[in-house]
C-alpha cells in the first residue's frame, strides 16, 4: 500500500464520518422542530422522542450505506493524478448522497405519515409527547423495516436516473 493510498482512505473516513454526523444533525434538528412544532408544551427531548430518532438514524444509515460502499469503488478505480478526473467524481458522489438522504427523508417521512393516518384510533405523536415509548418503538421498527426493504431499490433509482454508476459497484 502507498503513501497516497493511505492518504487517500483516511480523506475517505475522515469525510464519511464528517457526512454522516452532518446528515444525522439535520435529521435531528428537523425531527426536533417538527416535534415542537407539534407539541409546544412537551420538553423535545422525552425518551419516546429519543427512540423515535435512534429508529430514524438507523434507517438513514442502513440506505447511505452504500453510497460510501460506492465512494470507495467508484473513486478506488480511477488513477488519481493522471486521467482520473477527482473533483467531478467526488463532486458527483457528494450529489449521490444529498440525493439519496433527501429521498430517503421523504420516503421515510411518507411511510410514518401513512402509517399514522392509517391508526385512526391511536395517535402515536401525541402519545411520544406524553413520554410512552411504545409508539416510538413502533415507529422506529416501521422506518428500520422501510429502510431495509427499500435499500436496493432507492439506490439503484438514484443512480440510473442521475449518475451513470454501474450497480455492481454499489453492491
Amino acid at each position: 500500500m502507498t503513501g497516497n493510498n493511505v492518504f487517500f482512505i483516511l480523506g475517505e473516513l475522515v469525510f464519511g464520518c464528517l457526512v454522516l454526523v452532518l446528515f444525522m444533525f439535520i435529521v435531528f434538528r428537523f425531527l426536533q422542530g417538527m416535534f415542537k412544532r407539534m407539541f409546544p408544551a412537551v420538553e423535545s427531548m422525552n425518551l419516546a422522542f429519543s427512540i423515535f430518532t435512534g429508529g430514524a438514524f438507523i434507517s438513514m444509515a442502513l440506505l447511505m450505506a452504500p453510497n460510501f460502499e460506492a465512494f470507495h469503488s467508484y473513486l478506488g478505480l480511477m488513477e488519481i493524478g493522471s486521467e482520473g478526473n477527482f473533483a467531478g467524481a467526488f463532486f458527483r458522489l457528494v450529489a449521490f448522497n444529498v440525493l439519496t438522504l433527501v429521498f430517503t427523508m421523504m420516503i421515510i417521512t411518507i411511510a410514518v405519515m401513512v402509517f399514522t393516518m392509517l391508526t385512526t384510533n391511536v395517535s402515536e405523536f401525541k402519545r411520544m409527547s406524553e413520554n410512552k415509548v411504545g409508539p416510538a418503538v413502533l415507529l422506529a421498527s416501521l422506518m428500520i423495516s422501510i429502510a431495509l426493504m427499500l435499500r436496493s431499490p432507492l439506490v439503484s433509482l438514484i443512480s440510473e436516473l442521475f449518475f451513470d454508476i454501474p450497480a455492481e459497484m454499489i453492491f
